[in-house]
């Protein structure tokens, strides 16, 4: 896959293809970490960050450039970013507390659809937003 990233350029299909398996492979797709935060700042972030987030601890490496997209800082901060984002970023970190500000907040400003898988992710570590989410369900 990582032959295939390199070789494959700006090509959609090639790009997509090969994130995908390497999401799939979670934590032995360590090696291919560096070639995959390459497409941080492409059109292929939001499939990027996924993987990482897969990866988890391995990708480390790639915290900071996960939180500044997570807090609108990083290119290709719109959307659903910011909040896979985030989760890529506790995933990759350990730590929570930027992935539940960003997806709580999400959830908060009524744009759930983007913000409550990844609190659901979270699981009871996002219980400080029962409230907006039974809000939501009443909806």
């Amino acid at each position: 896959m990582r032959t295939r990233l390199r070789h494959d350029g700006d090509r959609y299909h090639g790009n997509t293809t090969a994130l995908e398996v390497l999401a799939l492979c979670g934590a032995d797709a360590a090696l291919a970490v560096d070639d995959v935060a390459m497409r941080l700042d492409t059109q292929y972030a939001y499939d990027a960050m996924r993987v990482l987030g897969r990866i988890g601890p391995p990708a480390a490496a790639t915290a900071d450039r996960l939180a500044a997209y997570a807090t609108g800082r990083g290119r290709g901060a719109r959307g659903s970013y910011p909040r896979r984002a985030a989760w890529a970023h506790w995933k990759v970190t350990g730590d929570p507390a930027l992935a539940l500000d960003v997806c709580g907040a999400a959830v908060r400003s009524g744009t759930a659809s983007h913000g409550l898988p990844f609190l659901a992710d979270l699981g009871p570590l996002a219980a400080v937003h029962t409230t907006p989410v039974r809000r939501l369900m009443d909806s």
